[in-house]
């Protein structure tokens, strides 16, 4: 009469199964917590985003460089105390002391077929590349995503 006895374990298997898929069907999915500084992303997640927005910042430091550089480069001749205020490009993180709202006006700012040039009584042209602003762009959303 093993037949029977094994009919019986199946059926209840079964049973189980199908209580148990129909409660995971319904429940609402679990929100798994991460240990992270890049807000609240898994790690592995977070150092990539760390990695590109070293690389951003790179290349956001270059195309600055060549537009406003001339009054946010500390140590040059030609720097002004308010714009080294707001960034300084001769720091290593010269983006960390800007708040979002500064970081969103610099892109807008890049945007512009003029800047301001050795204060504010001269201007000079803006040289800046569609995909240097997209890139910007991606830095001023990183740099706001990892802020409290």
């Amino acid at each position: 009469m093993l037949l029977p006895e094994m009919s019986r374990h199946l059926a209840f298997g079964v049973l189980v199964a199908a209580l148990w898929v129909g409660a995971c069907k319904d429940a609402e999915p679990r929100a798994t917590s991460f240990t992270s500084s890049e807000g609240g992303a898994p790690p592995a997640v977070a150092a990539v985003r760390g990695e590109r927005l070293g690389e951003l910042r790179a290349v956001a430091r270059e195309t600055l460089g060549r537009n406003c550089g001339e009054c946010h480069t500390g140590g040059s001749a030609t720097a002004l105390r308010g714009a080294l205020a707001v960034f300084d490009l001769s720091e290593p993180d010269w983006s960390a002391a800007m708040s979002n709202a500064q970081l969103r006006e610099a892109a807008r700012r890049l945007r512009e077929p003029f800047g301001p040039s050795l204060g504010t009584s001269e201007t000079r042209a803006i040289s800046v590349s569609a995909e240097e602003l997209a890139r910007f762009d991606e830095l001023v959303t990183l740099e706001a995503a990892r802020r409290p």
